[in-house]
């Protein structure tokens, strides 16, 4: 049995796919009805909550396309859900005929990113070799220096969009970039909108000359999609959006609770609707008192306070280290100075059971932070627990299971009480966002690192609105040459 879980709402992220669907729909008095494509990137296996469970409820609610780093990614993804595109964002140069990939390639689901001429010569000539016309995305370098074909003096993007709308053995699905600061730097955001656009322009005589060539070449053009926006730019300029979004965290909720300056974002509104869809929590694994004085984890990093009240401490083992994926930077903290606090994480008590069954349309009821009693981590973090300081934590909280003996003969509760590692409430001290800041890094970072021994559990909330359904055709797009504000423009 695993010794925590992760839980994931899926209710909470249709939710969150239906705010985006809103965000991006066609702004009122827009000349066309179009409406950008929803990608959803699902990276390092979902942000480590899973992408195949996500990417099929995400595809039952009309995602277009989804988007991966690597091949491996994409294997798990292709053979789980063979019905729409997949994007893969790595600098790929091939695969071969013995690849699982190898009959989706060929069935053109298999989208991959050119980055470089040398690249879309490997990619090319993979082509060729099996027989297969590969759709690829140009991925633009603006200004993220991340990969991609620089739009500067050199002008390699022009050369690589010559090379691929030459070649009989890829089809140009795509025009992309990637914002470096969109969250935070709406100058720098907007040069490199600028520089894409300005390169949209750039290519048009050649679109033209591959258009008028007729036949394979218009067909290829015909596919062509623009995308530049992640989840923040998503939401924080409707000029940002193309013909499709590149959204990942704001599908899970956690988009908008570090963004400085919210005011400048045209979706803040949307921004701040989304819901957090991750809860861990563990059970307690034991109680004990210490006396004064006596030291605390590795390094003996913290001891036992001598308390007013006179009281002893006690201590609490919880089953969840450095191994299930949570930061060290939490723990470890000396109180030898009179610093009692201990943390600078700490964990909430929810007054729950761990195994507790009581539902709500499908989903765990959740303790609000009101609810929640928090202790600091006291000493450092382990590999697989930590140590807490629950000495004014109500006995009501501190149940231990204790299951009864073999054969019978004895009784007990194989209950423990409940333990929040991370919490959906944003008003908690354990909000995730909250936490990543306390452990000196971003959520992203604290999600990706979550232990694949972690259980993770699936569940939907009572939807408070129906998704929005999608109004347009899947993928590929009647679009040519699109600006970067999404309104078409045929070469």
């Amino acid at each position: 049995m695993a010794s925590s879980r992760l839980e994931i709402d899926l209710g909470a992220i249709d939710r969150n796919l239906g705010v985006v669907r809103r965000t991006i729909g066609p702004a009122e008095n827009a000349p066309s009805p179009h409406r950008p494509a929803v990608c959803a990137v699902l990276k390092q296996d979902g942000y480590g909550a899973g992408a195949v469970r996500i990417a099929k409820r995400l595809v039952a609610s009309g995602v277009e396309m989804l988007a991966v780093y690597a091949l491996d990614e994409a294997r798990a993804l292709a053979e789980a859900i063979p019905t729409v595109p997949i994007l893969i964002l790595m600098p790929t140069r091939g695969l071969d005929r013995h690849d699982p990939l190898y009959r989706h390639a060929v069935a053109g689901r298999i989208h991959f990113s050119v980055h470089s001429l040398d690249q879309f010569a490997s990619l090319n000539e993979t082509a060729a070799r099996l027989g297969a016309e590969l759709p690829v995305h140009l991925q633009a370098d603006t200004g993220l220096s991340r990969g991609g074909a620089s739009v500067g003096d050199s002008n390699e993007a022009l050369l690589l969009l010559q090379r691929i709308v030459a070649s009989p053995r890829v089809r140009l699905a795509g025009l992309m970039t990637h914002f470096a600061s969109p969250c935070c730097d709406d100058e720098f955001t907007r040069e490199q909108a600028r520089l894409f656009r300005d390169f949209i322009e750039s290519i048009r005589p050649v679109v033209r000359a591959a258009v008028e060539q007729g036949g394979r070449a218009v067909a290829r053009m015909n596919d062509l999609v623009v995308h530049a926006a992640n989840s923040c730019a998503t939401f924080r300029s409707r000029s940002y959006h193309g013909t499709m979004v590149r959204v990942g965290q704001c599908l899970l909720g956690y988009v908008g609770a570090d963004v400085p300056q919210r005011e400048h974002f045209e979706f803040r509104d949307e921004m701040e609707s989304l819901e957090p869809s991750i809860r861990w929590i563990a059970p307690i694994a034991h109680v004990q008192e210490i006396p004064v004085g006596w030291p605390v984890g590795y390094g003996s990093t913290w001891r036992a306070p001598q308390r007013l009240d006179g009281r002893a401490t006690r201590i609490a083992l919880i089953p969840v280290g450095y191994a299930d994926g949570l930061p060290r930077t939490l723990g470890g903290r000396s109180n030898l100075a009179g610093r009692i606090g201990g943390g600078p994480g700490c964990v909430g008590f929810t007054g729950r059971l761990y195994d507790d069954t009581a539902q709500s349309g499908g989903m765990t009821i959740a303790p609000t932070a009101s609810e929640t009693i928090y202790a600091p981590i006291v000493g450092r973090v382990s590999m697989d627990q930590i140590t807490v300081d629950v000495t004014d934590v109500p006995e009501s909280f501190l149940r231990i299971a204790r299951p009864g003996t073999v054969g019978g003969s004895g009784s007990g509760d194989p209950r423990s009480s409940e333990v929040e590692i991370y919490s959906r409430d944003p008003a908690a001290r354990t909000f995730l966002p909250t936490t990543a800041d306390t452990a000196g890094t971003i959520t992203h970072d604290l999600l990706c690192r979550v232990s694949p021994r972690v259980e993770r559990v699936y569940k939907v909330s009572a939807a408070l609105e129906p998704v929005a359904e999608p109004t347009r055709a899947p993928l590929p797009m009647p679009v040519i040459v699109p600006t970067l504000a999404g309104k078409a423009a045929v070469a």
